[in-house]
């Protein structure tokens, strides 16, 4: 089974597949917290592109929170009003979880970024960078909160996917590099899969381009 050294190695991987877009000014990568932080800042230094981060919060079901009913960042929300109907989810709950969650998101927004401020994405070709896809649904709620600023196009770029989940990701364009039919934990698709801490994140996202 083919298998990556490390997130490094993943990122350098990636960084070879797009790199039509090196030295692009209208081009921004974005990476998920945390692992799919230390993929991106790779290929941010490999393309010579600027390094940011976004950071979502998931809206849970009121007696079911792990079950999504949209996203939060610090800038806006997502909501799937198919759901908050189906389950008749009133205003005022949305609107306590938005505030809440989108207070949860600056804080920790505010720690990693310190002093650096959060980029445009309208306009901007969107690089959105994890470290696997397993499910999809981080991806997916970035992706709508991502739609929301209006951004030119949607990158996703991840080393390892589930094949069978890569058809449900709503992006203007997939890099993956591996692709089993069968994805159990993210993990196994490394061999060095360590853990990563908001202080490593942290630490990354000072010396990126911004």
């Amino acid at each position: 089974m083919d298998v990556f050294e490390n997130r490094i190695d993943a990122g350098n991987q990636l960084a070879e597949k797009l790199i039509k877009y090196k030295d692009k000014k209208d081009t921004i990568i974005l990476g998920i917290p945390r692992g799919g932080v230390e993929v991106a800042f790779v290929i941010s230094q490999k393309l010579n592109l600027p390094l940011s981060v976004i950071i979502i919060k998931k809206i849970g079901a009121p007696n079911n929170p792990e079950f999504a009913i949209g996203a939060v960042s610090t800038k806006t929300f997502h909501l799937n009003n198919q759901l908050t109907k189906e389950f008749n989810i009133g205003k005022e709950f949305l609107n306590k979880e938005i505030n809440l969650k989108q207070k949860e998101a600056k804080e920790r927004q505010d720690f990693l970024l310190g002093d650096k401020k959060l980029s445009s994405l309208k306009n901007k070709n969107v690089i959105l960078v994890d470290d696997g896809i397993a499910t999809g649904e981080t991806i997916n709620l970035a992706i709508n909160i991502i739609k929301k600023e209006m951004p030119s196009k949607i990158i996703v770029a991840v080393p390892v996917a589930d094949i069978n989940i890569l058809p449900q990701i709503n992006a203007d364009e997939i890099i993956c590099i591996l692709k089993p039919n069968y994805l159990g934990s993210i993990s196994e698709f490394y061999q060095e899969f360590l853990p990563v801490e908001d202080s490593e994140v942290k630490t990354l996202l000072k010396n990126a381009r911004s």
